[in-house]
Formats: C-alpha cells, structure tokens, sequence
C-alpha cells in the first residue's frame, strides 16, 4: 500500500513538473509560424462565417493562439521582432515604438 502511495506520488511529481517546464516555455519560431498561418486561414474564413466576421485581426491572432496552445503575448513580441511589417499591420503600432 505504501509502496503505491510512492509511486503515485512520484509520476503525480514527474507529470507536475513536465507541465510547469512547458508553461514556462518561451516560443520559438515554429510557434509563430504556426500561429501565423492559422490567423491567415481565420481571417480568410471570417468573411463568411459570423463567429469571426466582426473580430478584429489581433482578436483573430489571440484565437489562434489559443488554438495552438501558446501564450500570445510571447508571441507578438517575437512576431515584433522576427516581422516587424506584419506586426504593425496587426496591431497598428510601429515595431520599433516604446510601450508607454
């Protein structure tokens, strides 16, 4: 009985902090891509659906991702720095302006 107790406790330790690693991780390339590819397809498809068709393209961008399971504020900073001319299409703001 105690052994199973330890044991449970030890995959319920291992599978806890797999997830915290994953929280914490910063996106990469690949994320944004991905990211990037599904806000096109939504906002192609906004058009015609009514679900997207009054989201603004950086509430589209959140969705996508939620979608892809990544935090979007990461993301948007890595989209400022990797393309900034999407980013201020995206936001209305300059790559290059200071957040005040």
């Amino acid at each position: 009985m105690a052994r199973n107790l330890i044991r449970f406790l030890c995959i319920l330790g291992l599978i806890s902090s797999v997830f915290l690693v994953s929280c914490n991780a910063k996106p990469e390339e690949s994320d944004l891509k991905r990211v990037k590819q599904q806000f096109l397809q939504l906002r192609f498809q906004a058009a015609t659906l009514a679900e997207y068709k009054n989201k603004t393209d950086l509430e589209l961008f959140e969705l996508s991702c939620q979608n892809n399971r990544v935090k979007c504020e990461p993301v948007i900073e890595l989209l400022k720095k990797e393309d900034p001319k999407f980013y201020s299409i995206l936001t209305g703001k300059q790559a290059n302006e200071d957040n005040q």
